[in-house]
């Protein structure tokens, strides 16, 4: 028993090294397709917040969220629309910390 043991400790981090990169790649790629698909904007909420910059409001987004959005972001309908966008993974606040909304009203102008 004791043989079978070292033997299978020896021989699983060489395991382990090989299977583990691919599935990390495979699941990052699994965990961007379903964020991408979920930043999909709904019904009328590009013509309503574009209604809003037109009218001259300033518009902020605060977000608790993963890592992927902010690295999504950019490739939205919704990025060119938001005047500050506070993102909790990438800015280390979340709600309700008012720090973030103090952080947002900065960012704003306001």
């Amino acid at each position: 028993m004791l043989v079978a043991l070292v033997a299978f400790t020896l021989l699983f981090p060489v395991v382990y090294a090989i299977a583990i990169p691919e599935q990390i790649g495979t699941a990052v790629g699994v965990r961007l397709r379903y964020t991408r698909n979920a930043l999909q904007p709904r019904a009328d909420a590009l013509d309503t917040l574009t209604q809003l910059k037109t009218l001259g409001y300033k518009l902020g987004l605060i977000s608790n969220c993963s890592i992927e959005i902010p690295i999504l972001w950019p490739e939205t309908a919704f990025a060119d629309l938001f005047d500050a966008v506070i993102f909790s993974g990438r800015d280390c606040l979340r709600k309700p910390d008012p720090r973030i909304y103090k952080l947002a009203c900065e960012r704003l102008g306001a």
